[in-house]
């Protein structure tokens, strides 16, 4: 599996949209200073790969960034054995999951 392209929405500390766009094979380096949200990213990578949407508690609200009721969104783009896929996770409010394939097959739920 090949990570090609991430955005994250209102996850955390990023209140607004955050895209981390065409990314190569071999190693993908994220650099910043602190508290600039290099572990959010990867906090918001094992979420959309392990976190079911349909998440509540305190795991939900620790995705909500401070002081905000918004409705967490990631998109992460990647190939596997040839084919991309988009894996798009909502939480909080209006809980959605679908995995959609480059061929126009579409998982959700």
């Amino acid at each position: 599996m090949e990570f090609r392209r991430f955005e994250i929405s209102a996850f955390r500390c990023f209140k607004d949209s955050v895209v981390i766009d065409n990314i190569g094979d071999g190693i993908t380096l994220i650099v910043g200073d602190n508290e600039e949200g290099k572990s959010t990213v990867l906090a918001a990578l094992q979420t959309v790969l392990f976190e079911k949407h349909s998440v509540g508690g305190a795991v939900a609200a620790a995705m909500l960034p401070f002081g905000s009721k918004v409705r967490p969104e990631i998109t992460l783009d990647f190939d596997h054995d040839g084919v991309r896929y988009r894996l798009y996770k909502a939480f909080c409010q209006k809980p959605e999951a679908s995995l959609e394939a480059e061929s126009g097959n579409r998982w959700s739920g």
